[in-house]
């Protein structure tokens, strides 16, 4: 229980360490034209079962044109494309000193919301675990008192 509960700690601190670099660095606004959707079928193979099994999965992404500045050389981007849709309009931060750092506009929403989510999870977990520590340990007790 103990390393899921630390497992589950330093992903909300490596969430949240990446969502403040990208809030306090990626300062910079590009507007940016959701270009193309696509499902690509990817052939996979599953080396763990017996035979070496074939399949296909579907990944959707999405192609993003960028309005360039100068800095931010980067004409197009793709993305997952689960929160986009072709011709929606978004707006882009770079980091000024790094201009290969930066997010789109509603990820950096779905970061926090994970962050927030990883915390509320830990929290409730290590109160479940020192609740069953804490019977588990009375039961314990009562037992070598002999009760």
């Amino acid at each position: 229980m103990l390393v899921l509960e630390l497992a589950i700690i330093i992903s909300a601190v490596f969430t949240g360490i990446n969502y403040t670099n990208c809030k306090n660095n990626c300062t910079e606004p590009l507007d940016a034209v959701v270009t193309s959707v696509s499902e690509d079928r990817i052939l996979t193979h599953n080396t763990k079962s017996t035979g070496g099994n074939y399949k296909y999965i579907t990944e959707t992404t999405a192609t993003i044109s960028v309005t360039t500045d100068g800095i931010f050389n980067e004409k197009t981007i793709t993305s997952d494309a689960q929160y986009f849709k072709k011709g929606q309009e978004l707006r882009i931060y770079y980091d000024p000193g790094n201009p290969s750092r930066y997010y789109i506009g509603e990820q950096l929403e779905v970061t926090r919301k994970t962050f927030i989510a990883l915390i509320v999870i830990a929290a409730l977990w290590l109160t479940a675990c020192t609740a069953i520590s804490f019977i588990v340990f009375k039961h314990y007790k009562k037992y070598k008192m002999g009760e």
